[in-house]
C-alpha cells in the first residue's frame, strides 16, 4: 500500500507500507503514481490547468493549455508576428493576435483608416487605396 496524504485516491510511490489490509490514508497497488501527494488536485488523469504545475503527473507542465501571445511594441493592440511567446496570460506589452503590419507605428494596424501617405495603414496589403 502507498500513503495518500492528500486524499485524492493516488498514493506516493516513495511511501510504501506492507500490510494485510490498507491502513487509513493508504491506497492499494496500482494507485502509486501521485507526483505531488501534498496537493489533492494533482494526480494521474487530472485536468491540466495553466498554473506552472504538472497537474496530471505525465512529466509535462501546462501542456495543451498555454495561450499564444505576440509583442505589441507600439501599443496599438495589434501584435508583431515575429515576436511570439506562449504563456497562461499576456504579459505587459503582449497581445493575443499577430496581425500588425508595422509594429513601430501605432496608427498602422488592421482596421485603421487608410490615408494618402504611401504606406499600408490598414494592413490589408494595399497602399493608399481610395486616394
Amino acid at each position: 500500500f502507498w500513503a495518500d496524504s492528500d486524499g485524492d485516491g493516488w498514493g506516493d510511490p516513495a511511501q510504501p507500507v506492507q500490510a494485510c489490509e490498507a491502513p487509513s490514508a493508504y491506497v492499494a497497488a496500482g494507485a502509486a503514481a501521485d507526483c505531488d501527494d501534498d496537493d489533492a488536485a494533482v494526480f494521474p488523469g487530472a485536468v491540466e490547468a495553466c498554473n506552472g504545475v504538472d497537474d496530471d503527473c505525465d512529466g509535462e507542465i501546462d501542456q495543451g493549455v498555454l495561450l499564444d501571445f505576440w509583442a505589441d511594441s507600439d501599443g496599438d493592440g495589434w501584435g508583431n508576428a515575429a515576436f511570439h511567446s506562449r504563456a497562461c496570460e499576456a504579459a505587459v506589452g503582449m497581445v493575443d493576435n499577430a496581425d500588425d503590419c508595422d509594429d513601430r507605428e501605432p496608427e498602422v494596424h488592421p482596421g485603421a483608416e487608410e490615408v494618402c501617405n504611401e504606406r499600408d495603414d490598414d494592413c490589408d496589403g494595399d497602399t493608399d487605396e481610395g486616394c
